[in-house]
């Protein structure tokens, strides 16, 4: 194999759980208005002890990626113990994570241990809009500061910058100072709802009109590739070498597929991801089901996601409207997309 995404290629082919993302805690100390966090009322936290137990399970299954987030992950005081414990399984693992809460004692533990990248969110810079889209005062400050600390210790960094109708104009700020800092970006206009279905941060999507006239630019930033559509791709490939594991034990197929199949604190994550019939139909999926989407005049342009389809239309397999708007603009631009047009390749 030359690159990890050869590793992907062939987890996916044969189904082998290959990147896992664990959710730490759900607490933070940040409030942002778009979060996905339904409850901040009760904080679950995975203990150690836990994890210990998750991660040899997962190294036995042959893991090599480990994502952890939260919530805010810095603000458990074991953070550091629990960093070591899954750097001694010698899984690669990065974090996420609005590295406010950092501190240089902190940075030499990442260091020491060879994290393989912090990603951090940055909404503007500026303070006036960061801070209002976090709900803290001084928030953004606290990024900076830290981010440039990262840098100094040649931490590799990625910044992820969600576009909402609070921040609109920024994204090109943000990649002008991500690309002086040495740092990658990722930027995306789409925000869903809540876990518990709650549509408030419906409220923060940028317009169709913003769409209409920044997408284009948005795409070629990110460097956008659209995969061809045929009968035998797989619709949800994630969730063949990946899954999540949320704070309170659940497990779900996919970051974005918000589906309990099975629980940590009840079962191993092998028998969970081996029995769940759920998850055998959903890694099975393929384009030749989505009757919509097979005649729709704009498939070649959308990116859909079946777990936004489920969190917004509470239908895996239907049109993901937002996508639909924003692959409708795109094929009336007509305009400067870069195409995979591998046959088989994978929407997720």
């Amino acid at each position: 194999m030359k690159s990890s995404s050869d590793l992907y290629s062939f987890a996916s082919i044969n189904k082998t759980l290959t990147a896992v993302t664990i959710e730490l805690n759900t607490s933070c100390n940040w409030r942002c208005k778009h979060c996905y966090i339904d409850d901040f009322s009760y904080e679950y936290e995975l203990s150690i002890q836990v994890l210990d137990k998750l991660f040899q399970d997962l190294r036995a299954m042959g893991v090599v990626d480990i994502l952890l987030t939260g919530g805010e992950m810095f603000m458990r005081k074991d953070i550091v113990d629990i960093l070591k414990l899954a750097r001694s399984y010698f899984f690669d693992v990065s974090l996420f994570t609005n590295v406010s809460l950092i501190d240089i004692e902190k940075i030499k533990a990442i260091k020491e241990l060879f994290i393989d990248h912090i990603s951090c969110t940055l909404f503007s810079l500026d303070e006036c809009i960061h801070d209002n889209v976090t709900g803290v005062k001084g928030s953004l400050q606290k990024v900076l500061n830290n981010l440039n600390l990262l840098r100094v210790n040649n931490i590799n960094v990625e910044v992820k910058h969600i576009i909402t109708n609070l921040n609109q104009n920024e994204y090109e700020k943000i990649v002008e100072y991500c690309n002086l800092m040495g740092f990658k970006y990722r930027l995306t206009p789409t925000i869903w709802s809540k876990r518990d279905n709650d549509r408030e941060p419906l409220n923060f999507k940028v317009s169709e009109d913003y769409l209409r006239e920044n997408i284009l630019k948005i795409d070629d930033l990110r460097n956008t590739t659209i995969v061809k559509k045929t009968d035998d791709l797989y619709i949800c490939n994630a969730t063949r070498y990946s899954c999540s594991i949320l704070a309170n034990g659940d497990v779900n197929p996919c970051t974005n597929l918000n589906v309990k199949i099975g629980n940590i604190l009840e079962n191993n994550i092998r028998s969970i991801r081996e029995n769940s019939e759920y998850l055998n139909w959903v890694q099975n999926l393929k384009w030749s089901v989505l009757n919509e989407c097979k005649t729709c005049d704009v498939s070649e342009y959308c990116m859909r996601c079946g777990g936004i389809s489920l969190i917004e239309h509470g239908d895996l397999l239907t049109c993901n409207k937002f996508e639909n708007t924003v692959a409708r603009i795109r094929s009336e631009k007509e305009c400067g997309i870069k195409r995979n047009v591998k046959v088989g390749s994978t929407i997720c």
